[in-house]
């Protein structure tokens, strides 16, 4: 829709539903543009066992939330600094030669950036955790209802008259 006045609007009917649907951020790093993207579903999927120490440590670091900072989530990622070169490679147009050679400050830049637009990956995972924790030891999960509801049952095909 366009207004036809002097401070004419432009509408864009994707809006900020292109951003939520396809993350990405653009960062400047040796004076070239790097696009650092979100990891998606599939990605995700093939990287389960790649990611898996790391969400355990980044779970063990959340259990104590008055020792959550920046410096302890980067001491995470130098402990999985293999997986996080894979990742941050995968996310973004570098090579991981191209990573490996990066100054100290564009590394920095390109670490936060990768957790920025990644961090729902890894938030989703110590969400999952957390809810099997408190389903083995009986307690409701925070979204759970507190009541229990009977599983819903499989579609039973009946025959057409």
């Amino acid at each position: 829709m366009k207004q036809e006045n002097d401070n004419a609007v432009e509408y864009d009917p994707l809006g900020d539903d292109v951003e939520v649907l396809y993350p990405q951020q653009v960062i400047t790093i040796a004076g070239h543009s790097v696009i650092v993207n979100e990891i998606t579903f599939m990605q995700g999927l093939k990287l389960t066992q790649v990611v898996a120490p790391m969400i355990g440590d980044l779970d063990a670091l959340f259990q104590h939330p008055d020792e959550v900072s920046l410096s302890a989530l980067h001491q995470v990622f130098a402990n999985h600094q293999n997986s996080m070169l894979e990742l941050m490679a995968l996310c973004s147009s570098l090579s991981v030669e191209k990573i490996q050679k990066l100054r100290d400050s564009d590394g920095q830049l390109l670490m936060t950036t990768f957790w920025n637009v990644n961090k729902g990956f890894f938030l989703n995972r110590l969400v999952t955790r957390k809810a099997d924790r408190e389903a083995r030891q009986g307690l409701p999960t925070q979204d759970a209802p507190t009541h229990k509801t009977p599983a819903p049952s499989a579609p039973q095909n009946s025959p057409k008259h």
